[in-house]
């Protein structure tokens, strides 16, 4: 047998230390990557809720409908509100909505009317 010279060990060995670091590296900047992605996705989701925050506030109790689920609680439905640009082609959309809901409430209460008097 031949005996392996030292130098050679301790190439393998600074392979394995520069692939260690490397791999660690690369983990690091994944773990950064998905971080940033993950509190971008938080930012726009935030926008998002407050947006809709701001669109809901003000709607009237007396348009919220209110439901009973299957499980036995009640489910509070609201007005349609959609979070759209100010412009008069969104504003004739969200009337044009809102008009839809009001009638189909108009209808359920004629319904329930009839069915009390009848």
């Amino acid at each position: 047998m031949i005996p392996e010279s030292k130098s050679k060990h301790i190439a393998s060995d600074v392979d394995e230390e520069t692939q260690r670091k490397m791999r660690e590296l690369q983990e690091r900047k994944a773990r950064e990557e998905e971080r940033l992605r993950q509190e971008e996705i938080k930012r726009k989701r935030e926008e998002l809720e407050r947006k809709l925050k701001e669109a809901s506030a003000d709607f009237d109790p007396d348009q919220c409908e209110v439901r009973e689920t299957p499980s036995g609680g009640t489910m509070i439905i609201r007005p349609p509100v959609e979070v759209l640009p100010k412009t008069k082609r969104c504003e004739a959309l969200q009337m044009k909505k809102l008009e839809q809901f009001n009638k189909k409430k108009a209808e359920k209460e004629a319904a329930k009317q009839e069915e009390a008097s009848g």
